[in-house]
């Protein structure tokens, strides 16, 4: 789990306005106020990607030159 404390709508609403206009993305407030509303979710499911412990392994397709037919 993360150590960070839970996130705040109001935190919410400047992260997401911060990233879109990083990106160059003007939005209106109410299209913020949606993104915002989501992204506690969006976090919970991403950092739930970061729990998985894979030790060594690495997550990468091999391609194999020599043909196998």
């Amino acid at each position: 789990m993360t150590d960070e404390s839970p996130t705040t709508s109001s935190d919410s609403f400047s992260q997401v306005k911060d990233l879109l206009e990083l990106a160059g993305i003007t939005a209106p407030d109410h299209d913020l106020a949606s993104l915002a509303k989501q992204l506690p979710a969006l976090r919970r499911k991403v950092d739930r990607f970061y729990e998985v412990d894979t030790n060594d392994e690495v997550a990468a397709s091999v391609f194999r030159a020599d043909p196998s037919y």
